[in-house]
């Protein structure tokens, strides 16, 4: 008999999440065709496992986290409920909607992600299974592009976005997750270019830039490593220098890249909402009205979407249209307290890394990345978990090195 235990959940949990999102924006699956009941049982069975896996298979967890969190993932899990379950209807579209799609209901129960954050040796099971993502993910990306170009590209990061998390651990990552973590930098790179992916250009740069601030903190790197990357460096910032007057040219005639797509989005939503509204949202299947996209239909623009907006491309925007700002207010008291305890008060790599990601979206959110239930904001809310684990931060990088040697089974 097959059963899983928490780490053949937590994998699946990953895996089930990922695939309907690569299959919604690659191929568009509309009505009751198979592939929409495919992924729409994936995506349930990935629910299924994290609600049972941290809600009611826990009884040899121990939350070893500071009372603080305790109440506000209690007031966060209550405000979560009251998001999803005030767009019940008895309306069978709305419903399909409502727990058939990532962006819909299920967006909200990824703090529960939180349980499996707390024993940091979770982390190590499942970063040879992150890498073969990885490595499936830059394959199916290099192909794809090279037989159809842009086709089949804005669901390809899925298998890619989560690339920092190995990035930031070199250090516990085998030679073999080290060079997949690289094709994974690139493949991550080819797709935002192909996409025309703005904000992937400051995804990118801050993994380098928290990668480089460990890197030259390390007591264990050595000098040489140090001079090469910092000689590296040097000359790559002297030619971008050299070349920015003809980066600047091309960026200034590209309309895509100089495009403002962003504050309309801010002024249409917030002139749409009332002030209750805006302090407690409209629900996970909450919409606005955005008079931009109606004068687009009304003069017959070819690709317009809808008026009544479902999502908000802002991540900040899209947590206060679902759950308004007591969502937002109760998001960033978890966060940013999780984020400094990941990078100032911690004893490894891990809960270091943790912090970083926890900050990358806190920057990213300004921009875009709406939460949804997707790979990288479940691995999000499990660094969370990990970066307030006082237990998780007191253990050292000789002590993680010495179980994975070990290879010991830690009661997961």
């Amino acid at each position: 008999m097959y059963v899983i235990d928490r780490i053949k959940a937590l994998k699946l949990i990953i895996l089930f999440s990922a695939v309907p999102i690569f299959v919604l924006h690659s191929f568009y699956p509309s009505g009751f065709s198979i592939e929409k009941i495919v992924i729409t049982l994936l995506l349930l069975s990935s629910v299924v496992l994290l609600i049972t896996f941290s809600l009611i298979k826990r009884r040899n967890i121990r939350y070893n986290i500071h009372p603080y969190y305790k109440v506000l993932f209690f007031l966060l899990f209550t405000w979560s409920c009251f998001t999803i379950f005030r767009s019940l209807s008895f309306n069978l579209k709305d419903l399909i909607s409502l727990f058939g799609l990532p962006l819909m209901a299920w967006a909200w129960i990824t703090p529960l992600m939180v349980v499996f954050g707390f024993n940091i040796y979770n982390w190590l099971y499942i970063f040879e299974f992150l890498g073969k993502l990885l490595l499936f993910g830059s394959i199916l990306a290099i192909g794809l592009i090279i037989l159809f170009w842009d086709r089949y590209v804005f669901g390809l990061s899925v298998f890619l976005k989560f690339y920092p998390i190995l990035y930031w651990t070199f250090p516990h990552q085998t030679s073999w997750n080290k060079k997949i973590t690289l094709l994974a930098m690139f493949s991550f790179a080819l797709v935002s270019y192909v996409a025309s992916s703005r904000i992937a250009i400051a995804y990118i740069f801050l993994s380098v830039f928290f990668f480089s601030v460990e890197f030259f903190k390390s007591k264990t790197v050595g000098q040489i490593k140090k001079i090469f990357v910092t000689t590296f460096l040097s000359l790559s910032i002297v030619l971008i220098f050299v070349m920015s007057s003809d980066i600047y040219n091309n960026i200034a005639s590209d309309k895509t890249a100089t495009t403002d797509t962003r504050t309309f989005l801010v002024v249409e939503m917030f002139n749409d909402m009332s002030e209750k509204e805006l302090i407690i949202g409209r629900g996970a299947l909450g919409t606005y009205f955005s008079p931009y996209f109606y004068m687009l239909k009304k003069i017959g623009t070819e690709g317009g979407d809808s008026a009544i907006r479902h999502v908000n491309e802002i991540g900040y925007l899209e947590i206060i249209l679902k759950g308004g700002y007591i969502m937002l207010v109760i998001y960033l008291l978890i966060l940013i307290p999780a984020a400094y305890l990941g990078i100032f008060r911690s004893n490894n790599i891990i809960v270091k890394m943790s912090g970083y990601f926890i900050v990358v979206y806190l920057i990213i959110w300004t921009i875009s990345y709406v939460p949804l239930y997707s790979p990288i904001f479940l691995l999000l809310w499990m660094a969370v978990g990990t970066a307030i684990s006082p237990t998780a931060r007191n253990i050292t990088d000789d002590e993680l090195q010495k179980y994975m040697k070990r290879g010991d089974m830690i009661e997961r």
